[in-house]
């Protein structure tokens, strides 16, 4: 695969239907949030790549992981968790807490702990497994600034028509995802 195709990859596997679980987290982590807020959003997408990056390397070079029973079991509870913060305090600060971010990459990595076992068996003898990563990670950064630009233009619009206040806005829209990630841990329990 060239590196453009590994970008398309990554993107692909944030923009896609079978994909839900990456756009239910970036729902729980900018829903209620405006363009004003973009550093932070910023701050906490990369912090999501990073730990995404850092779990597909530790697939890539044979450290020991999670079960991948265990790894989708835990997907649906960071957003569950993420969500749940959320509901307790819906506007975020301009400035993220570096704890808040930690926790986000650590998200990351328990996302990317799925994926990363089909990157390395699309590795084919010859290629780069940095290259790969770089390629892909590439992807999944720009697939997610695609979603949560989307997501920013639900927020403001439903802002502006419900005429209702943002927080109340932003509860109302987390609590279908919350369920959703409920439901999903229930039938992926180990």
């Amino acid at each position: 695969m060239t590196l453009l195709e590994d970008i398309q990859h990554g993107i692909f596997h944030i923009l896609n239907k079978g994909a839900i679980d990456h756009i239910l987290f970036l729902w729980v982590l900018a829903i209620g949030l405006t363009f004003n807020d973009r550093r932070m959003l910023l701050w906490s997408i990369t912090g999501f790549t990073l730990g995404h990056a850092f779990a597909a390397f530790a697939v890539m070079f044979n450290y020991p992981m999670i079960p991948l029973k265990w790894v989708e079991f835990a997907i649906p509870l960071t957003i569950v968790a993420r969500g749940i913060q959320r509901l307790i305090s819906p506007t975020e600060n301009a400035t993220l807490p570096w704890k808040t971010i930690l926790v986000i990459a650590l998200f990351g990595f328990i996302h990317g702990s799925a994926i990363s076992t089909e990157l390395k068996m699309m590795v084919e003898k010859g290629e780069s497994l940095l290259g790969k990563l770089v390629g892909f990670n590439i992807g999944v950064e720009l697939g997610q600034l695609l979603c949560i630009g989307g997501i920013l233009l639900i927020s403001i619009t439903l802002n502006r028509l419900l005429r209702i206040h943002a927080n109340m806005v932003t509860r109302i829209l987390l609590i279908p995802a919350i369920l959703y990630a409920i439901f999903l841990s229930f039938i992926n329990f180990p």
